[in-house]
């Protein structure tokens, strides 16, 4: 197997276990674990939990050990300040360039997963409702802005899932509600609402997950 497929198994198996929980704010990721579950060599576990930094889901220290990024007030604030400010303008700014056939496949797909309920995996909802987010963004199509929020998004999913895994999660049927009425605000091409409806549905992904954070706080 190639060292890049190498690379990506065990990317793909740690963030699995980083955005489901398995693996908790401020846990101890052991490479030598890793290694033997996987049955992998130290360098593409590593060069694995190095993109995973870069992503902003884990943080290594040299010599010393590799965490899953605890959570901090601060940081969810500042997270749900930038995201507020960058897709509400993009929402405004490049609403012209948005495909609704697109949206509305987007608005199928989450509508879809809300009726199969419990059948609905969380994060197969969630990772849905992430795509949501990031075909809005790409319709700018501006590179730097894109790759800014890709880890903005990573994180806010991971919140997201740590707060089903506490109950604070607001629901996949709120949630649904929410996506759907920014696209009813796209749809009329009414600009003041399209900017409440995505502030409206960011600020309750925020309260989501602050109290998600005391949850892990306590």
């Amino acid at each position: 197997m190639e060292q890049n497929t190498l690379k990506e198994s065990a990317y793909e198996y740690l963030k699995r276990r980083i955005l489901t929980g398995e693996l908790l704010p401020g846990q101890v990721i052991i490479e030598r674990d890793i290694m033997d579950i996987l049955t992998l060599g130290r360098t593409p576990v590593r060069e694995a939990l190095l993109l995973l930094q870069n992503e902003n889901l884990v943080l290594m220290y040299p010599r010393k050990q590799t965490l899953v990024k605890p959570l901090a007030m601060q940081d969810i604030l500042d997270l749900f300040s930038l995201r507020k400010m960058l897709e509400a303008q993009v929402l405004v700014q490049y609403l012209h360039q948005m495909d609704l056939l697109t949206l509305y496949e987007h608005d199928k797909k989450l509508q879809a997963l809300v009726e199969q309920g419990k059948e609905t995996a969380p994060l197969t909802f969630y990772s849905q409702d992430i795509a949501f987010h990031e075909y809005l963004i790409s319709c700018s199509n501006n590179a730097k802005l894109i790759s800014v929020c890709k880890p903005l998004f990573l994180e806010g999913l991971r919140i997201g899932m740590l707060g089903v895994k506490t109950s604070h999660s607001k629901g996949m049927d709120e949630t649904y509600r929410q996506h759907h009425r920014i696209l009813e605000a796209i749809v009329g091409e009414n600009l003041s609402r399209i900017r409440q409806a995505c502030v409206e549905h960011l600020n309750a992904a925020q309260i989501s997950a602050l109290e998600t954070y005391r949850s892990f706080s306590l």
